[in-house]
């Protein structure tokens, strides 16, 4: 015997109106997210990484992060690990690494027209 329940609606249990707004809801990185990347430096610093391959290490991590969840942003994801850093030498670090990297007035632009 075969029962065939059908129920009317499509599953359309919350319906906004068009002229509420909808609310963005802001997701904050997991401990374990900075965690695991505060002990992979850890590691790559006393292993004897070059500076450039740490960094590198870093941005990617970010960048896949920030594909991940759409709402965080590269600087904004380094701020927060480097504030959630216990150690200073790893503080100093990322904020070299911000200060390199993201820090548009560090950088002059050389200009190629004669004065």
């Amino acid at each position: 015997m075969f029962l065939l329940i059908i129920k009317r609606g499509g599953g359309k249990l919350n319906q906004q109106s068009s002229e509420e707004p909808k609310i963005a809801l802001k997701q904050v990185p997991h401990a374990r997210t900075f965690r695991h990347a505060r002990e992979q430096v850890k590691v790559m610093i006393e292993s004897g990484f070059s500076t450039q391959v740490i960094q590198t290490y870093l941005i990617r991590w970010a960048r896949w992060w920030v594909l991940t969840v759409k709402t965080w942003q590269v600087l904004e994801l380094l701020k927060s690990f480097q504030a959630k850093c216990f150690d200073d030498y790893l503080k100093i670090f990322i904020e070299a690494l911000i200060r390199d990297r993201f820090s548009e007035d560090v950088r002059p632009v050389p200009s190629s027209v004669p004065a």
